[in-house]
């Protein structure tokens, strides 16, 4: 394969082969004046380091199905899905490049704990400084959240469109 201005392509025919980004979620669940973070496990990109709720959007479902398994998956909550805050492109240095929706949330469950890529889960006050921070875009994230609140984002009623092609 020939690498030219940011792509690969087959050197025989020029066909152009594309290195598409994971497509990820990142949740930001908040219930009164804290936001839950993970600590990250052994086994995961920055192991000992807090984050938002994240992981990767499975073939078979949308962004929105994808932020709720996660969050059961990380900490064995249920969400309320509120709002699409950012949206995030992430070059690691493990050569992982993802483009990541993050939603706003409620939780819809009380039964906190931690599993899957978590070693722990904890609520955080929004208002104070946070923990030892896996990725800066997190904390990007919850400040502008503290500056813009609940009416931060655009409303998942405006959002959730599907097209199925015949």
């Amino acid at each position: 394969m020939l690498r030219g201005e940011n792509q690969l392509r087959c050197g025989i025919c020029g066909h152009v082969i594309y290195g598409q980004p994971s497509p990820c979620v990142s949740i930001l669940i908040v219930s009164g004046n804290n936001v839950l973070l993970g600590l990250r496990g052994d086994t995961q990109i920055k192991p000992g380091k807090w984050c938002l709720p994240c992981g990767h959007i499975e073939r078979d479902e949308d962004f929105i199905c994808a932020a709720a398994r996660e969050v059961l998956e990380e900490t064995n909550l249920h969400i309320q899905p509120i709002s699409v805050i950012n949206v995030v492109t992430n070059h690691f240095a493990n050569d992982i490049h993802s483009l990541v929706v993050v939603l706003l949330a409620r939780p819809s469950s009380a039964d906190l704990k931690a599993g899957d890529d978590l070693a722990q889960a904890a609520w955080f006050p929004i208002d104070r400084l946070y923990p030892d921070m896996a990725f800066q875009a997190d904390i990007h994230i919850i400040e502008q959240y503290r500056k813009y609140g609940a009416s931060f984002g655009i409303p998942l009623s405006q959002t959730r469109s599907v097209f199925f092609e015949p």
